[in-house]
C-alpha cells in the first residue's frame, strides 16, 4: 500500500511539475520575431493533368506586436508549366500573442512564367486570411486562404490575360509550417 501511495504521489508531482512548465511556455508572436516558413500548396491546373510540386520559403519579421511584413520566393513546376518569382506582404495578426492567432494580410507577387517555348510575366495581387497555430515556443502551423485576388499574366507576345476573383475556393488555400527565432 506504501509503494502505491509513493508512486502515485511522485506521478502527480511529475505531472504537475510538466504543467507549469507549459504555461510558462512563450507561444505567439511578438515586435522583433523573425520567421521562417515553408509552404505547400493544393494548386488546381487544367495542364493535362499534371500535378504540382511548390517549393515556396519565405522570411517575416514582426515590425509592432500586430503587424508583420514578409518576403518569399516561390519555384513551382506542374507538367510543362514551370514559374518562379518573388513576393511581398503585409499582414495584421489578431491575437498574435496568443497559441492560436488569425491574420489578414495583402500580397505582391512577381514573376515568370514558361509553358513549353512560351514565356510569361506574371503579377498577382491576393488578400489573404490565415491562421496559425504553435505546437511548441517556435515551431507553428498555419494556413492561408485567398479571399480577394487579381492576376496578370502577359506573355511575350500577344494579349495580357487580368482574371479577379472574389471567394473562397480550393484553388486558393495552402498550408505551411515555420520556426520563430
Amino acid at each position: 500500500m506504501k509503494k502505491i501511495i509513493l508512486t502515485t504521489a511522485a506521478l502527480f508531482l511529475f505531472a504537475f511539475s510538466n504543467a507549469q512548465d507549459k504555461k510558462e511556455a512563450a507561444q505567439g508572436f511578438s515586435k522583433g520575431n523573425l520567421l521562417f516558413s515553408g509552404e505547400v500548396s493544393f494548386v488546381s491546373r487544367s495542364w493535362g493533368g499534371n500535378s504540382t510540386a511548390l517549393i515556396s520559403p519565405s522570411f517575416v519579421y514582426f515590425t509592432t506586436d500586430n503587424i508583420s511584413v514578409s518576403a518569399r520566393y516561390t519555384n513551382e513546376k506542374t507538367g510543362p508549366l514551370t514559374s518562379k518569382g518573388y513576393g511581398f506582404g503585409t499582414a495584421y495578426h489578431f491575437n498574435a500573442g496568443k497559441q492560436l492567432s488569425s491574420q489578414l494580410g495583402l500580397t505582391l507577387d512577381f514573376g515568370s512564367m514558361k509553358n513549353g517555348v512560351e514565356d510569361y510575366t506574371t503579377t498577382n495581387i491576393d488578400v489573404v486570411y490565415g491562421l496559425n497555430y504553435f505546437v511548441s515556443n517556435h515551431l507553428f502551423l498555419g494556413a492561408k486562404i485567398s479571399g480577394l485576388t487579381h492576376h496578370i499574366v502577359s506573355p511575350k507576345v500577344g494579349t495580357e490575360v487580368e482574371t479577379t476573383t472574389l471567394g473562397f475556393n480550393t484553388n486558393n488555400i495552402s498550408f505551411n509550417f515555420g520556426y520563430k527565432f
